[in-house]
């Protein structure tokens, strides 16, 4: 079984972050209000890259099991950031829902790197490595994939049901990126103005 999604699906599934980022860019009437959308955006944020990494990473498993040359190495490349961002955002959500916990971050804006620990290092370097195999690893190893098959019937049959969404999802992910931080300008405009 495979999921194939067309623009417009695809899209739909980067609601949530752009919900997020807009509800982080709302006015913050106090330390709290900014605390509370701040962990609300976080929130929103963790689930819909949960939801795009997911989706990649059962198209790169569907597709590992269709071809006839597995590879367990790039399955587990796909899973780690899944697992991770799973990991993640059930952390997200005991901190955030179940046990709200106020950061020791005095001020609205970014951290200083007196305040960076372990446990942030380690969040950094995951989203680094889940970055990397969504834009890179994942279709690049699909592509190759797709190439090294001698029949161009099975090679657009493959590249029709993996790769093209795959790459939808890719290109799909930069535009609403993009259009987040237009939405941020356009609302910091209007905030400034008033």
């Amino acid at each position: 079984m495979k999921i194939k999604l067309n623009y417009w699906q695809t899209s739909i599934l980067f609601i949530p972050f752009l919900v997020g980022c807009i509800i982080s860019d709302l006015p913050h009437t106090d330390l709290h209000a900014y605390h509370k959308h701040f962990l609300i955006s976080n929130f929103l944020t963790v689930l819909n890259i949960l939801i795009a990494l997911s989706y990649q990473a059962y198209s790169v498993i569907s597709f590992n099991n269709n071809v006839l040359n597995k590879s367990r190495i790039y399955v587990a490349n796909a899973l780690t950031p899944v697992i991770f961002y799973f990991l993640y955002l059930l952390y997200i959500i005991y901190h955030t829902f179940i046990n709200p916990v106020m950061n020791s971050h005095n001020a609205p804006g970014p951290l200083r790197l007196q305040q960076i620990n372990i446990g942030g290092i380690f969040i950094l370097l995951f989203t680094f490595h889940a970055a990397i195999t969504f834009f890179f690893i994942s279709n690049n190893f699909i592509s190759k994939r797709i190439k090294m098959i001698s029949s161009v019937t099975e090679q657009e049959i493959l590249k029709m049901n993996y790769l093209i969404p795959m790459r939808n999802l890719v290109r799909v992910s930069i535009f609403v990126f993009l259009l987040a931080i237009a939405i941020s300008i356009i609302i910091d405009l209007v905030h400034f103005r008033l």
